[in-house]
């Protein structure tokens, strides 16, 4: 069995430098993530989705859930940023929203929603400039600023860091 990591990406740490070049890579990793999970996910039987993660709370199907809400709202907050003056987000308990009945759905419906959310969050992202990178929202649960740039960071590595758990997972498992 394999030592569980608690930070399967490593830790979030903020991009030193912030270029137009870097959000551009890593928009094209956001536009790459959906098919990515899908490949990992993909041989999962129904049982494996059920399977919570080492010493995890989540199945794996309620991580791929927990994805899409997550990047739902992610988008949400960049095009609020891209509208408004440094807009107040509204934060969500994403530990309830786990056990609401949409969990039941099929994986499916969270893998399609997250390809059509990363469809348009990456071109977005991948279309912006300099000034509207360096736009900002606030948000009151982590009493931070966060801009434009910074926010396409911190959801990459959120994506890798779930599918880690689920990479973890199935190598302890030897799925």
């Amino acid at each position: 069995m394999t030592e569980y990591d608690p930070f399967p990406a490593g830790r979030y740490t903020k991009p030193d430098i912030l270029t137009v070049q870097t959000v551009k890579t890593a928009a094209q990793r956001l536009a790459e993530f959906p098919a990515i999970l899908r490949d990992v996910t993909q041989p999962l039987s129904d049982e494996q989705w059920k399977t919570k993660t080492l010493p995890g709370v989540w199945t794996v199907q309620q991580i791929v859930h927990h994805l899409a809400d997550s990047h739902m709202n992610g988008m949400i907050r960049t095009k609020m940023a891209l509208t408004e003056e440094n807009p107040t987000i509204k934060p969500y308990d994403e530990g309830r929203w786990a056990l609401l009945p949409d969990i039941d759905l099929p994986v499916s419906v969270s893998l399609e929603l997250l390809d059509g959310i990363h469809r348009k969050w990456s071109h977005l992202f991948l279309h912006l400039d300099e000034t509207q990178l360096n736009r900002t929202y606030y948000h009151p649960g982590d009493r931070a600023t966060v801009s434009v740039a910074e926010q396409l960071f911190m959801y990459v590595h959120h994506g890798d860091h779930h599918l880690g758990f689920i990479k973890q997972l199935i190598n302890a498992k030897s799925w």
